[in-house]
């Protein structure tokens, strides 16, 4: 793109009113660099820390090309539940496999729902499930807890929850994982285990079967329905569980 600036007309100016008005700027797109154009290349300028002289050089091209590609871009957001750390402690790169198979996948918008959690946190979702009808398929660990709440569930919650936590604990401090969700940082530092709603994507299926063009992936357990079988191409590292609420992503 060629430097431009007020009184400028063509093809340059057209697309740069093509970028302001797509960055929601109330412009038109009619080729001539006048007063307004000027006006809303100064905002931009302004609000992006740029030179504010009306002029539109490389820098300027530059920033407004990374922000309306951002518009395109895959927005990755956590749950309002989760805090600060638990968001933080999420991998990087785990980040943007989630943009790019969001994007191959035409899911422009991914919400993690749970990453690492506490004994208490475990024990809530695990109560919440169980008293909702989702019965889980958890390993040997995780049936103890279950069995916890299947001989205590008449006791309101707070004690049920409790006892299954006092299990969680148990469990743990003998090596024994209830969930991948329920470990130490360091732990979950080596691998994130992430849950993504499956019900705010356009695209669940198409989805999972981005995830796994990444060798990073290691399991994938989906509530979604694998008919037809070929769905996943047959991948080992995906599971079904119904009862599932959201898509579970090991990475």
């Amino acid at each position: 793109m060629n430097t431009i600036k007020k009184g400028d007309t063509g093809d340059d100016v057209k697309q740069l009113q093509e970028y302001l008005k797509k960055l929601g700027f109330n412009i038109s797109v009619d080729k001539k660099f006048g007063p307004i154009t000027d006006s809303f290349v100064r905002e931009f300028q302004k609000k992006y820390n740029l030179t504010v002289d009306g002029v539109v050089d490389p820098n300027t091209w530059t920033a407004l090309q990374k922000e309306v590609a951002k518009l395109n871009e895959t927005k990755i957001i956590f749950d309002n539940a989760l805090s600060t750390d638990k968001q933080s402690i999420v991998n990087s790169k785990n980040i943007e496999i989630f943009k790019a198979a969001g994007a191959a996948s035409k899911n422009m918008q991914i919400v993690i729902t749970s990453t690492i959690r506490t004994s208490k946190e475990q024990a809530t979702a695990m109560y919440e499930n169980e008293k909702a009808g989702n019965h889980i398929s958890y390993a040997n660990p995780g049936q103890q807890v279950i069995q916890i709440y299947n001989a205590n569930k008449t006791k309101n919650k707070e004690e049920v929850v409790s006892l299954m936590v006092k299990k969680i604990d148990e469990l743990t401090e003998k090596g024994l994982l209830v969930s991948k969700h329920c470990v130490t940082k360091q732990m979950y530092a080596n691998k994130n285990i992430i849950d993504v709603s499956h019900t705010r994507l356009p695209n669940p299926r198409d989805f999972v079967n981005a995830l796994l063009k990444y060798n990073e992936v290691s399991k994938i357990i989906t509530p979604l329905d694998l008919l037809p079988s070929s769905t996943y191409n047959n991948d080992k590292r995906v599971s079904i569980d119904k009862n599932e609420p959201a898509i579970h992503i090991e990475m």
